[in-house]
């Protein structure tokens, strides 16, 4: 029988128990192996994102939360400029609404100037003016004046026997526009002080 010679070794010995992870081959061990690829495929440091729950490298993750925080600073920027529009356009309706209050209070007009607009009116119609009535209006302008011509004729439509029927004929044939007109379309309000005067030049060369 052949003698068994000491460099001859089992090959039950020469392979690694089962399960160690750390053996050596050609002095690398498993560890510096998986390292090495790692490495090879990603070469940045690879850390775990505890936000998205993933592994990334770090310049990677670096760039993906600059990203977020450039969009979040954007969501936050459009959120105040809608702010500063709606603030715009509501300081715009208040203005708007307070130049309507003062044109409507700079356009009411008091029971004297109504009474002498009704004679005037009363007038264009072709309706006797008693002497006391014709003194009133001699105390007063009594050309053209759309404003308050309308404004009688508002006041009046809703009065028992009331005397609008008569004055909205002589109020289109002096100012060239129909009282009924200017009524369905909010009355005249809005109108420019010259658009004002042209109507009431209107009504003097016709007088």
């Amino acid at each position: 029988m052949a003698k068994r010679r000491k460099t001859d070794i089992p090959l039950q010995r020469a392979l690694p128990p089962e399960g160690q992870a750390n053996y050596t081959l050609s002095g690398v061990t498993r560890e510096d192996s998986i390292i090495t690829m790692r490495q090879a495929i990603s070469p940045d440091p690879v850390i775990f994102n505890d936000s998205r729950q993933s592994w990334a490298n770090s310049e990677g993750t670096t760039l993906v939360e600059t990203l977020q925080t450039l969009s979040q600073a954007i969501r936050d920027l459009n959120k105040r400029a809608d702010a500063q529009e709606k603030d715009l356009r509501d300081t715009q309706k208040n203005l708007e609404e307070a130049q309507k209050a003062l044109l409507k209070y700079e356009r009411t007009f008091d029971a004297h100037t109504i009474e002498v607009r009704s004679i005037v009116l009363d007038k264009w119609a072709g309706v006797p003016i008693s002497n006391m009535r014709r003194s009133q209006r001699n105390a007063a302008a009594h050309g053209g004046s759309i404003l308050a011509d309308y404004d009688v004729i508002r006041r009046e439509i809703d009065q028992p026997e009331s005397r609008a029927d008569r004055w909205k004929p002589v109020f289109e044939s002096h100012y060239n526009v129909s009282w009924d007109f200017l009524y369905a379309r909010g009355g005249l309000v809005s109108a420019s002080k010259e658009v004002v005067r042209i109507f009431d030049y209107l009504a003097n060369i016709r007088n």
